[in-house]
């Protein structure tokens, strides 16, 4: 049975640097995710809003 290769510390450095960065980016898609989530609420709301003024105008 072969040895397993084990990673240099700058492999480690480099493997830690990659997964930092891919949390940040997955926080940062979360969070535009949740801000579009909540202008569509906006946006939602607002038409819904004018929608009942329209219907109760006389």
């Amino acid at each position: 049975m072969a040895k397993k290769h084990k990673k240099t510390p700058e492999e480690k450095a480099a493997v830690a640097i990659q997964k930092k960065q891919q949390r940040r980016a997955r926080r940062k898609k979360e969070t535009s995710d949740f801000r579009s989530i909540e202008q569509c609420s906006e946006i939602l709301l607002n038409v819904r809003g004018q929608l009942l003024q329209t219907v109760t105008a006389p």
